[in-house]
């Protein structure tokens, strides 16, 4: 058993501060992101720093499979995520991470990935995520609505909008070429659902990104949305992993200034002989 596995098994008994556990794992994220020198793709996600509060803003997916929540109390995991992140959660923005989060697995094998391939995905991953927070929420004052006065997914209290969320779609090209489009998209959104959910709602924006890892070929033009698209940004790197790390950098990078962000992986799969990937993120509340 490792220290920080000791330091956890206390952490669960109750017997050590969290402020010490939070430590260990700010020096686990050092040692595997500076001082083991991964890839440049991997560094660039994170600010290099020497300092003690080293930044770990959006660190949810790594503070989820470390310390694997199945084995601590509900209170202790959220106060735990909360010191490391250094962002304190409301229940609606806990309840949409976490069920953002498993929303890969009701898709079937490839599915989703064919879905990336012959359309934009966001309102597949919007209605899987819907009726997963109806599920979780249900049975109080709360339900969960799809196309609410022109809101992607709505948190109702009463009639009443506790939370907004907005989706979008975009392809590993779109932040390569031509991100400041895609990024006045989103701004509208975020006003249109704040001028229509006022200052008590708040607001999400769920992006969704596909990262396409094989040439379409001339005879699946047609069938692949934006093929010509997807070739010309896999042409313009020597490696798929390569374009999709920038890509993920450049969309994090200007969606971070909207508010505190984290990111899921939806899996990966393969459609029409296709090998496709994808991320989503979670941005708010506003």
């Amino acid at each position: 058993m490792t220290e920080l596995e000791q330091i956890l098994t206390k952490l669960k008994a109750g017997s050590v501060p969290l402020e010490d556990v939070v430590e260990a794992f700010r020096t686990r994220l050092w040692e595997e992101r500076v001082l083991e020198k991964r890839s440049p793709a991997e560094l660039m996600m994170w600010p290099e720093s020497d300092s003690d509060d080293f930044p770990l803003e959006g660190s949810f997916e790594e503070v989820d499979s470390f310390y694997n929540r199945k084995g601590l109390p509900e209170s202790t995991y959220w106060a735990l995520y909360e010191a490391v992140v250094g962002y304190r959660t409301t229940d609606l923005r806990r309840a949409i991470d976490e069920e953002l989060g498993a929303v890969a697995g009701d898709f079937g094998d490839d599915e989703l990935a064919y879905f990336a391939l012959t359309t934009k995905v966001e309102l597949h991953v919007r209605d899987k995520l819907a009726w997963r927070l109806h599920k979780r929420l249900r049975g109080g004052d709360l339900a969960v609505a799809r196309e609410w006065k022109r809101a992607d997914l709505a948190v109702l209290e009463r009639g009443a909008p506790r939370a907004l969320l907005e989706a979008k779609a975009l392809y590993g090209f779109n932040a390569i070429f031509d991100l400041p489009r895609f990024a006045r998209y989103i701004s509208a959104d975020v006003a249109k659902a704040r001028a229509l959910g006022g200052e008590s709602s708040e607001v999400f924006v769920l992006v969704s990104s596909t990262h396409v890892s094989t040439p379409v070929p001339r005879p699946l033009r047609g069938v692949v949305k934006y093929d010509k698209e997807i070739n010309r940004a896999l042409a313009a790197f020597q490696e798929p992993g390569e374009l999709r790390a920038t890509a993920n950098h450049r969309v994090e990078g200007y969606l971070r200034t909207l508010g505190f962000t984290t990111r899921h992986g939806l899996g990966s799969g393969s459609a029409l002989g296709l090998d496709v990937e994808l991320d989503a993120w979670l941005v708010g509340p506003q």
